[in-house]
């Protein structure tokens, strides 16, 4: 199974320039690097090669309280990093400095939970930070995202592959 793979889109740096390859330690020769140009084939991919359930993005703050209360508009989900669902055969996505490419954006706005829905296929996830912090870098946010996606994991794993004592 694959615990971590590289996806590369048409505005995403070479992960073979110096700089990347320095900063990934070693990593770039060791995960599949998937390149794609249009976001609904790679989810395609993602969900249909790989089985892949749900997509969690990383993305800004929800809106303030005050804009919520005055918004009657439904919203996507949007989880505190901490509080996601499952992070179980889950794909992260880290977007460019600047954010989210314009076509995942799309796809988050579009990706409105049915009333039923618990944990829809396609999420935003943030960290939360204080007012006077503009925002994290994608290297750091990314690390700080993925940190708890492994660290939910290996919890979750080691209850259920734990046997049960008995009274």
């Amino acid at each position: 199974s694959v615990d971590a793979a590289v996806m590369v889109g048409p505005e995403t740096c070479d992960p073979f320039a110096p700089k990347c390859l320095r900063a990934a330690m070693g990593a770039t020769f060791r995960l599949p690097i998937l390149y794609f140009h249009d976001w609904a084939l790679a989810e395609a991919h993602l969900r249909d090669k790989w089985g892949i359930h749900s997509v969690r993005a990383a993305d800004v703050c929800p809106p303030s309280e005050d804009e919520e209360e005055t918004s009657t508009r439904r919203r996507p989900v949007c989880y505190p990093y901490s509080a996601v669902p499952s992070w179980d055969r889950c794909a992260v996505v880290i977007g460019a400095e600047v954010g989210l490419s314009k076509d995942i954006r799309e796809a988050l706005d579009d990706c409105v939970p049915d009333d039923d829905e618990e944990d829809p296929p396609l999420s935003r996830v943030y960290i939360p930070i204080s007012r006077d912090v503009d925002s994290l870098n994608a290297a750091v946010a990314g690390s700080v995202i993925m940190l708890e996606a492994r660290r939910a994991l290996d919890e979750q794993r080691s209850r259920v592959s734990l046997p049960l004592l008995e009274a």
